[in-house]
């Protein structure tokens, strides 16, 4: 039994650590464009792309410590990878991402499930 924890526990510190490479990533990516920022994009904020449509959004770059932003960048980084070019592109639906936009908008203090001791790594507590 203590092996499964340890394992969920090993597995989880894997999950953080590759979740903090992406994030800093992408702060390096705005932090280090922020000369060329567009003029419509105010300081602390950042552009992403949504969709199939590539719609733009801006948006806080406090989300990117957002847990539900953090589930965002892994699944663009599985699509797209670390060397994508262009602006942050999130492979999920418009709608899906403006209803997450109002979790984060209502939970801005949301932690990653990660980080608690008795989590499977699925978001369950066992």
């Amino acid at each position: 039994m203590d092996d499964h924890i340890n394992g969920n526990k090993v597995t989880g510190i894997r999950q953080i650590v590759r979740l903090r490479e992406i994030l800093h990533k992408w702060q390096a990516v705005t932090i280090g464009s922020s000369s060329s920022s567009p003029v419509d994009v105010p300081k602390g904020y950042l552009a992403v792309y949504v969709g199939p449509e590539l719609r733009r959004f801006i948006i806080p770059t406090s989300y990117l410590s957002h847990s539900l932003f953090k589930v965002l960048l892994e699944k663009a980084e599985e699509e797209f990878g670390f060397d994508h070019s262009g602006g942050l592109t999130i492979p999920c639906e418009i709608e899906t991402f403006k209803f997450l936009l109002k979790c984060m908008e209502h939970h801005p203090k949301d932690h990653n499930a990660d980080d608690d001791d008795d989590d499977d790594g699925t978001g369950n507590k066992q």
